[in-house]
């Protein structure tokens, strides 16, 4: 009896520290390959965001919600941390970042039979930012100044390839991989589509934690341990190669 109740009392203290290294993260859908609940994993970097919080002792319990819900909720202290999030002049003043996840280069897409061939082109023209996606800084200074049209906003990147197809929308801006990832899962064919030849500037993905929220400075640099560790061991490559397989060949 006493030895059953020894027993007991250590998985009850398993338990307990498991529970307490529980933490809540959420990310969004249709943004393959690097996140979206149908992907294996849940996409590239959640899996690389799970494995890297583990390494660093901690259970990383992953939910999907729409992405401005998730990023507003983040801020409010809901959920931990979300991810993946290029860094933004906006963004930087209510989030710490971690260390980069992995590299992605932005470009923009336009219909194959779209006028826009060179930068100087877009001004004027109907932009496509699906809520609660980032542009980079250089556009995001653009859409300030008035420089495109950006109405009828879509709730995710396929809303934008309809609305580009129909006539709706001119272009938009994300990074190629996604982009094209996105247009050959949506229309089994990347015909319809082009990108301008110039790529504005090589952008990271980051885990971020709201500035608000209690020891989110210590759990960033727990993640960027496990993250390093993952580097190191290799098991990050791996992972990327795996994820992007089918976009490389």
């Amino acid at each position: 009896m006493m030895k059953t109740s020894v027993v007991y009392l250590i998985l009850c203290c398993m338990t307990a520290a498991a529970s307490a290294n529980a933490i809540h993260v959420v990310t969004g859908n249709n943004y393959p390959p690097f996140t979206d609940e149908n992907l294996p994993g849940g996409g590239m970097i959640t899996e690389i965001v799970e494995l890297a919080f583990k390494k660093a002792g901690y259970q990383a319990q992953i939910v999907f919600r729409p992405w401005k819900r998730g990023y507003e909720e983040t801020k409010k202290g809901v959920f931990v941390a979300t991810f993946p999030y290029i860094k933004t002049e906006e963004r930087v003043k209510d989030f710490h970042y971690s260390q980069p996840i992995n590299t992605v280069y932005t470009r923009v897409f336009v219909v194959k039979d779209s006028p826009i061939h060179e930068l100087q082109d877009l001004t004027g023209r109907r932009i496509c930012v699906p809520l609660g996606y980032g542009v980079s800084e250089k556009f995001a200074e653009m859409l300030k100044q008035g420089l495109f049209n950006e109405e009828a906003t879509p709730v995710d990147l396929v809303g934008c390839l309809r609305m580009m197809l129909s006539g709706r929308k001119d272009f938009f801006i994300v990074n190629e991989i996604s982009g094209w990832t996105t247009i050959r899962e949506t229309f089994r064919t990347t015909g319809n589509f082009r990108t301008l030849n110039a790529s504005f500037k090589e952008e990271t993905h980051h885990l971020i934690v709201s500035k608000t929220t209690a020891d989110g400075a210590r759990l960033l640099q727990a993640f960027d341990r496990g993250l390093d560790q993952l580097r190191e061991d290799g098991t990050l490559q791996m992972i990327i190669k795996r994820h992007l397989k089918d976009v490389l060949e």
